[in-house]
């Protein structure tokens, strides 16, 4: 449903007829909708939602399994804030993550932020070019034996490789600067 248009939906239901309509499962998540992947959009996720099925035939998955409880917490107090109750027609409400790793799963060891001491009056490249030499060496260090993580399948601990380390960003646009940072320290 999140990323079906008005007209899937409408040719789904016609299929499944008055009959077969209970067999129907619809899977969505409003925060999706938003993004209008594939024409869908916000009205044809809570039509379907409110309207066509209704309530008392709603399942609502609140449990996360693939976020640590720790993000999970950094994301609620964070993003929580910024995306609101979504009073508009078109925004949906921040629901908080309740993080439900597997019980096997050994215990994460956290999120850490790195603090910068930023350069006064530098404009954004500088200020870019200063974060991704930064991270460069955050991460050498992390190699060099700074860091360790636990292995999921027997939870002992071992060194930090470079197969653990990921740079997520905004948008690809700004990415050579950490390139040339992470190459002048020998990171793949």
């Amino acid at each position: 449903c999140q990323d079906t248009d008005a007209l899937q939906t409408e040719l789904l239901l016609r299929l499944a007829g008055e009959s077969d309509a209970a067999a129907c499962c619809f899977v969505g998540d409003p925060k999706q909708s938003i993004y209008r992947f594939r024409g869908a959009d916000l009205e044809n996720y809570r039509r379907v939602r409110d309207g066509d099925f209704g309530s008392h035939r709603r399942v609502s998955l609140a449990r996360n399994f693939r976020t640590v409880p720790e993000i999970a917490d950094w994301i609620n107090a964070n993003l929580g804030q910024v995306l609101g109750a979504g009073a508009e027609p078109w925004e949906a409400p921040y629901s908080p993550l309740a993080a439900a790793p597997p019980a096997a799963a050994p215990k994460p060891g956290g999120v850490m932020r790195l603090r910068l001491e930023l350069p006064p009056g530098a404009n954004v490249e500088a200020l870019r070019e200063f974060e991704a030499a930064a991270l460069a060496a955050f991460v050498e260090q992390l190699i060099a034996g700074a860091g360790r993580i636990r292995e999921p399948k027997d939870g002992k601990l071992r060194a930090v490789g470079y197969g653990d380390v990921a740079l997520l960003l905004r948008k690809l646009t700004a990415v050579e600067a950490y390139e040339r940072a992470f190459a002048r320290r020998g990171i793949p």
